[in-house]
């Protein structure tokens, strides 16, 4: 049972320019923060264009133990966390790196961890203009768009929600909706 819902802490470990027009503010903020792989500093610097801080280690504190894993199976990746909004509506933004022996690996992750309104997987399969696959559990929902054709280099949009009270939850220390992209880009010049 254990193994069933690993994909949903997974998910939310996860660790997008396109043409449908998305109404859901999360969204848009992914989309336009995580449009693209790049490095962690250039999505840093977008998201605070938008209005994003960078967050103190209270606000970061909910995404403490999927750093920890992060961290755990990916030793050497460079993560920064932001955060937008106030208490009462706040996300918080997971942006990461790791340089492989080829290529740059990059995620970016928005977590609405509060989610006070629901995220629909509509608006991104409209803005993705594909069906995502689909994995459902007691534990949570994830939609996985592998390799979107829209966006270049990114092999993986994902979108999930851990249940409140789940297993995975409690593992996690949080519930609600993530989104995320992993993609690739060219190692830096020496």
């Amino acid at each position: 049972m254990r193994t069933m819902f690993l994909g949903f802490i997974f998910l939310f470990l996860a660790p997008a320019h396109a043409a449908a027009e998305v109404g859901d503010d999360r969204v848009l903020a992914f989309q336009q923060i995580c449009g693209m792989p790049r490095p962690r500093s250039e999505v840093a610097d977008a998201a605070r264009a938008f209005g994003w801080l960078d967050a103190t280690n209270e606000q970061s504190a909910p995404l403490g133990e999927i750093v920890r894993l992060m961290e755990q199976m990916a030793p050497d990746q460079r993560l920064s966390i932001l955060v937008h909004g106030a208490n009462d509506r706040q996300y918080l933004l997971l942006v990461g790196e790791a340089r492989l022996p080829q290529i740059m690996m990059y995620t970016c992750t928005l977590y609405d961890i509060q989610a006070a309104t629901e995220l629909r997987a509509d608006e991104i399969t409209a803005w993705l203009d594909t069906e995502p696959e689909v994995h459902q559990t007691e534990e949570g929902v994830r939609y996985d768009w592998a390799r979107p054709m829209l966006l270049p280099r990114v092999f993986s949009i994902k979108f999930g929600q851990v249940y409140a009270g789940s297993e995975a939850a409690e593992i996690l220390g949080l519930s609600g909706y993530s989104l995320s992209m992993e993609g690739v880009g060219p190692l830096p010049s020496p």
